[in-house]
């Protein structure tokens, strides 16, 4: 078992867990596991969804180890930060950020990469920081926050470096869903459970169509629907979802 990430399973749910006291900071060797676990769980066709959380108390991650960051080789590690953070947007399957606590600088941006964040409520923030160190996010932060935010709000946040609440981040979009810090995992959960039973290929396809069509231009976006949909017509998966459909019932997806 790695020592900074450790992982669980619920079902076809996968539980990732960061557990590097004490606020989860990325430094080499958590990156280095980070990235084996995720590569791992992009192969493991029991794990239809994975979630990402913190067991670590009052923070979810906080980014680069601040007290390391003029020691350590800072693009070596930003590299291995940007790799996690382009293999969990790109994973073929749903990624849920459950936010437990702080969720600052990388910590932000590794959820910014998830497909779904769900937050505490409560004293817990998120945001980008950086600038209020002088420097900035480089792991995607920028760019992500903008097309999920759009630049104004983008702007705002990144040029103030104001972390905000869950209610907060949940109004403008940041978030998906709060819940009660008791309720949290729970909620998060169950919903997990909910996605787990959608037919794994077609929520691949769909994955694959908002990553490779959301940067282009509309035509090729467009093509990259057609091209999903006809891949996911020739699927068992597909015919039984039709059928469950005529024949009023739920559908059992097999991922085939």
């Amino acid at each position: 078992m790695c020592s900074n990430v450790e992982v669980s399973y619920d079902g076809h749910v996968a539980v990732v867990k960061m557990n590097r006291s004490p606020s989860n900071a990325f430094n080499q060797e958590f990156v280095d596991e980070f990235n084996e676990v995720v590569a791992q769980l992009a192969d493991n066709g029991e794990a239809r969804v994975v979630v990402i959380t913190s067991s670590v108390s009052r923070f979810f991650a906080t980014g680069a180890d601040i007290k390391l960051i003029f020691g350590m080789d800072v693009k070596k590690v930003l590299s291995g930060l940007t790799k996690m953070f382009n293999a969990i947007q790109h994973m073929p399957k749903p990624v849920i950020a459950m936010i437990k606590g702080h969720a600052l600088g990388g910590g932000c941006e590794l959820s910014l990469a998830c497909d779904f964040r769900f937050m505490e409520k409560g004293p817990a923030t998120i945001g980008l920081p950086e600038v209020n160190l002088g420097i900035i996010s480089a792991a995607g932060g920028t760019q992500r926050m903008s097309r999920l935010l759009g630049r104004g709000k983008a702007t705002e946040l990144l040029f103030e470096g104001r972390q905000i609440g869950a209610q907060e981040a949940l109004e403008i979009g940041l978030i998906h869903k709060c819940f009660e810090s008791e309720d949290l995992e729970a909620k998060t959960l169950e919903y997990a459970h909910q996605l787990s039973k959608q037919a794994p290929i077609a929520i691949r396809l769909i994955k694959k169509c908002l990553n490779d069509g959301m940067d282009d231009k509309i035509e090729k976006g467009l093509e990259v629907e057609r091209e999903a949909l006809f891949a996911a017509l020739q699927t068992e998966d597909a015919k039984e979802g039709v059928r469950s459909y005529l024949e009023k019932r739920h559908p059992i997806f097999k991922g085939r």
